[in-house]
């Protein structure tokens, strides 16, 4: 059909931007968060049936749900003027069967050079003493490498229009030449193609340049509005005065026969004229440089189509003739026309599928007839495997749980190579996976580019823990132990250079946090979080900081008013050494530790024998290594004489055993008044059945009842010399997490 006038009057460009992906750069991977995926190749712009029609494709990393899709802020579905598919990134996904092509494109945004009149005439070019100066001048655009088509989109921003008369037919011819790149040849001369229009405003048209066989059947040629003709020759100007000369020869691919405007492999359309490049002259695997030129508009009833005549001459509508007085002008009063010529873009087109099948991108889609697409987003969830409550399982969801994103990146870490199965803690990060459901930590990030175990830091900060690597990898949490029995107990008879550092950091009075809000489609938000616990709140003591995989406010400010408490509770750092061969612990695990630098009742040693009731072999005393301080001395009110205790503070003390069994369980037991510290001999104030791993060796801590031991935790581990390993411990401090 032929295009309205009043359509390419009001038609405007055609586009979808984005961040295009470079070659080699890494795919987002997007958790929860709504993010603006890149574009996998550049976007074409096709001429359909008189409307520009743009195709796109957009990518992430996949697998991956893309919900709540968005084109300028607005629901994709409604809008009517553009269709999409997608694909999640499975590797038994069907190709994409909306965009089977991708290009290269050069946004050209340029203005041919056309005809400069003098002041005050309608016709005489300005430059009289050079007329070629005034009048149109080739511009060159370049192709890429063996492209399958070759499209360059022109625009008459003012349409080619008489302003005198703006229902009038008018056109303007246009030529184009070829000519490999890189190369000093002669040019390959194209078809004259004469451009019609009728009406007023923009109009868009393509030339294509196409390296399939042209089809047998061809198109009804246009009459008034389009590629209404062409000619595969042109004869010079007829009469010698005429002025400039003119005359125009294409390749004999572009002839059918000797009549001048009966060509071959050009076909014409409305809104697009097509060249047919299949044959020795154009040769495939190559690189073309196309040079296009704009001549003289001029008014169609003016002009003899079959002799190419305007007024009883031959013109030369891409030069200028002589008037009686020897003025140079052109056919026309072309100074009532409009006719400049931009060309707004080439795209070398590729015909095959950007994205290969089961590429595993998680992809976007879509084709828009006149659609301007300044931005898409989705709401985009890496699909991963998560926790049954026993094992994790193998079919895929989006979830958001921080420990099933983190169990995903160790296991590929974005880079299809990842950590082995054996080497993961799975139970660990199953546990986790139950305390972040249970308290109802949420992950939201986009990963681009990041290393691995950066990403990991990122995932695992969002279910307050960072990642452990070691013998197994798995995290560490920082989480309520209150209720947890120790993993080691540390005493100085399997320990040494106990350090205590008090830390004196210069605190802020709150945080300046910006983060994503999900409330608010993921835009960045700032708020402010003050320590309660301080006197002040002095705005200008405030630290900045930016969370980048928490989402909402609330779990923003239990993070950040965390952190401002660890000063309150943890303000020293322990320090000690062990042999790494009989350690048992792990960052992030509970030691119980007694030194005497943390009570001057500390003692310590190991079983050097059990006791026992005949009857029924409950335990009731052990014998240390070596002499203990021990604590019973009754109640205070049990005394005779109080003046004749030398130490009336002692009474009522009562001290506790911890010992570490076999299995690495530390247990507690009273002590009886009945042990003999300085034989190292303590008798339990209660007979107890001994557990599984209570045996002779286990070692033993001794303390005031409920302070026996100090409760902290494991910061880090380091290696030290003799094969040794330093701790750095902090407090266990509950209250923290009250």
């Amino acid at each position: 059909p032929s295009a309205d006038p009043q359509a390419a009057a009001q038609r405007r460009d055609a586009f979808a931007r984005g961040n295009l992906l470079e070659t080699g750069a890494p795919l987002p991977v997007a958790i929860n968060q709504r993010t603006f995926p890149p574009l996998i190749g550049a976007p074409l712009v096709d001429m359909v049936e008189g409307e520009l029609v743009v195709e796109a494709v957009y990518g992430l990393a996949g697998p991956a749900d893309l919900a709540d899709i968005r084109v300028n802020a607005a629901a994709i579905d409604d809008d009517e003027t553009i269709d999409y598919e997608t694909r999640e990134g499975y590797g038994t996904d069907a190709p994409l069967s909306l965009v089977k092509r991708y290009g290269f494109v050069e946004d050209v945004n340029h203005r041919l050079k056309w005809y400069r009149l003098e002041d005050d005439t309608v016709d005489n070019l300005r430059n009289q003493a050079s007329p070629t100066e005034s009048v149109p001048k080739w511009y060159t655009v370049r192709s890429a490498t063996d492209p399958d088509e070759v499209w360059v989109q022109l625009r008459w921003e003012l349409g080619i229009v008489d302003t005198r008369d703006t229902t009038a037919a008018m056109a303007q011819p246009v030529r184009l030449r070829f000519r490999e790149s890189g190369t000093a040849g002669a040019w390959i001369n194209g078809p004259e193609i004469h451009i019609g229009y009728e009406g007023s405003g923009a109009l868009d048209f393509m030339i294509k340049f196409d390296w399939s066989t042209a089809p047998t059947a061809v198109p009804d040629v246009p009459t008034t509005i389009g590629a209404i003709h062409a000619y595969h020759d042109v004869a010079a100007q007829t009469a010698a005065d005429r002025g400039s000369t003119g005359g125009w020869q294409a390749a004999n691919e572009f002839a059918a026969s000797a009549t001048i405007d009966d060509t071959e492999n050009c076909f014409l359309y409305d809104d697009r004229a097509v060249l047919y490049m299949d044959n020795t002259q154009f040769p495939r695997g190559k690189r073309w440089d196309v040079q296009i030129i704009n001549g003289q508009t001029y008014t169609q009833s003016n002009f003899t189509y079959a002799s190419y005549n305007i007024n009883g001459n031959v013109p030369d509508l891409f030069g200028w003739t002589t008037d009686g007085s020897g003025a140079h002008e052109t056919e026309e009063e072309i100074e009532y026309y409009t006719g400049e010529l931009t060309v707004v873009r080439v795209s070398s087109v590729i015909n095959d599928p950007i994205v290969p099948e089961g590429s595993g991108l998680a992809l976007i889609a879509l084709r828009g007839i006149n659609a301007q697409v300044s931005q898409i987003s989705t709401k985009a969830t890496r699909l991963v495997p998560t926790w049954s409550g026993s094992a994790w399982g193998t079919s895929l969801s989006a979830s958001t749980n921080p420990a099933a994103q983190f169990r995903a990146i160790l296991v590929d870490l974005l880079t299809r190579r990842g950590v082995s199965l054996d080497v993961i803690d799975d139970a660990g990060l199953g546990a986790w996976y139950d305390r972040c459901a249970s308290a109802g930590y949420t992950v939201s990030t986009v990963i681009t580019g990041e290393p691995g175990f950066d990403a990991l830091a990122l995932v695992a900060g969002a279910g307050w823990a960072r990642p452990r690597a070691g013998l197994t990898y798995g995290v560490i949490e920082d989480r309520d132990t209150s209720a947890e029995a120790p993993v080691q107990l540390l005493t100085p008879a399997n320990s040494r250079g106990f350090s205590i550092q008090k830390a004196f950091p210069v605190r802020p009075d709150g945080f300046r946090a910006r983060f994503r809000d999900a409330t608010r489609d993921h835009q960045w938000r700032e708020i402010l979080i003050y320590d309660d616990t301080r006197p002040t709140r002095d705005i200008d003591n405030l630290e900045a900081v930016t969370i980048e995989a928490i989402d909402t406010e609330a779990d923003v400010i239990a993070r950040l008013s965390f952190d401002l408490n660890v000063p309150n509770f943890r303000s020293a750092f322990y320090g000690i050494e062990t042999d790494a061969a009989s350690l048992l612990v792990a960052p992030g695990d509970v030691v119980a530790v007694q030194h005497d630098s943390i009570s001057e009742q500390a003692g310590w040693g190991w079983i050097e024998a059990i006791e026992t009731q005949s009857s029924n072999g409950y335990v009731t005393g052990i014998r240390l290594d070596r002499s203990v301080p021990v604590f019973d001395t009754g109640k205070i009110w049990d005394a005779t004489d109080i003046f004749d205790l030398a130490d009336i503070y002692a009474r009522g003390r009562q001290t506790t055993a911890a010992i570490q069994l076999d299995t690495g369980t530390v247990i507690t037991k009273d002590l009886s008044h009945k042990s003999d510290g300085d034989a190292g001999l303590l008798r339990f104030e209660t007979a107890f059945a001994a557990p599984t791993g209570f045996a002779v060796g286990n070692a033993v801590a001794i303390g005031p009842k409920d302070a026996e031991t100090a409760r902290l935790k494991v910061l880090s581990i380091e290696g030290a010399a003799d094969h040794g390993a330093k701790l750095t411990l902090v407090d266990e401090a509950p209250e923290l997490f009250a």
